[in-house]
C-alpha cells in the first residue's frame, strides 16, 4: 500500500489501476493452477435456512453483525474520501492501509489465545465496543496523522468480530448447520451490511458531513452491542444446565 501511494503520488492515479491488473492477473494465474477438492454437499439447502432464522439466538447475532458491518462499512468505504478531506498525502493513504492490515494480522495470529482468554461472545462485545471508538476517533480527528493512528484499531474490530463470530455460530447454530451459518454470517456481514452501511454513510456524508456520519453509526453500533449484551445473556440463562 505504501508503495502504491507513492507510485500515485509520482505517476497518477491511473498507475493503481494498471498494478492491480498485474496483480489480479498473477492471481488468477495461480487460481488457475490450484487444485480444487471436489465435495458432495449433504442435506437440504433451505430447510437449513429455515432452521436458522427460526432460531432466536442465530437471529439475534445476524442482527447484531449485520449493524456492526455497517459500521465498519462506513469506514471501508469513506476513510480514504474522509483522509482527503483531511489534507492526507497518497502515501499517507498507503500507511493507513499497512497499519490497518499490520493489527489485522496480530489478532488473527493470536486468535486461540484471544478466544481462551475472553470467549466468543465477550470478543463479540469487545470488538463491538472497539468499532464505536475507532468511529468516534475518526469523527473528532484533526489531522489526517491523528486519523491514522485510530487505524491500529482495525484488528480488534474486525478481525476480532470475525474470528469470534465464527467461533460463537459454532456454539450456537442447529446440529449440522454450522457452514451454512457461516455462509449466511460472510453474507450479512460483508453483503448485507456493507451495502447498507454505504447507502447510509453516503446520505448522512453527503446531508450532514464526515464527522456527523461516523458519530451516527457509532451510536447504532452502541445500541446493537448493549442489545447482543442483554439478549445473548438472557438466552445464556435460559439454556439448561448440562448435567
Amino acid at each position: 500500500a505504501p508503495i502504491a501511494g507513492y507510485v500515485v503520488a509520482a505517476a497518477g492515479l491511473s498507475w493503481a489501476f494498471y498494478g492491480g491488473a498485474v496483480l489480479f492477473l498473477v492471481l488468477f494465474l495461480v487460481a488457475l493452477l490450484t487444485p480444487i477438492q471436489k465435495v458432495r454437499i449433504q442435506g437440504n439447502y433451505w430447510a437449513g435456512i429455515t432452521a436458522l432464522i427460526s432460531d432466536r439466538q442465530v437471529v439475534v447475532f445476524f442482527g447484531v453483525m449485520l449493524v456492526g458491518g455497517m459500521g465498519l462499512a462506513s469506514v471501508h468505504h469513506y476513510l480514504y474520501l474522509y483522509l482527503d478531506h483531511l489534507g492526507a498525502s497518497t502515501v499517507t493513504m498507503g500507511y493507513s492501509l499497512s497499519i490497518a492490515t499490520v493489527s489485522e494480522v496480530l489478532v488473527m495470529f493470536f486468535a486461540d489465545r484471544l478466544l481462551r482468554r475472553w470467549k466468543a461472545r465477550e470478543m463479540i462485545l469487545i470488538g463491538m465496543l472497539m468499532i464505536v471508538l475507532r468511529l468516534v476517533g475518526y469523527a473528532i480527528a484533526p489531522t489526517p496523522q491523528a486519523a491514522l493512528a485510530f487505524q491500529v484499531l482495525h484488528g480488534p474490530t474486525f478481525a476480532a468480530i470475525w474470528l469470534a463470530g465464527i467461533a460463537y455460530l459454532s456454539e450456537i447454530a442447529p446440529p449440522g448447520l454450522g457452514n451454512t451459518a457461516q455462509g449466511l454470517f460472510t453474507g450479512v456481514v460483508m453483503g448485507l451490511g456493507s451495502s447498507f452501511g454505504a447507502f447510509g454513510g453516503g446520505f448522512l456524508y453527503q446531508g450532514m458531513g464526515f464527522s456527523v456520519m461516523f458519530l451516527v453509526m457509532a451510536g447504532c453500533v452502541f445500541v446493537a452491542g448493549v442489545s447482543f449484551l442483554v439478549l445473548s445473556r438472557s438466552d445464556a440463562a435460559d439454556q439448561p444446565e448440562e448435567v
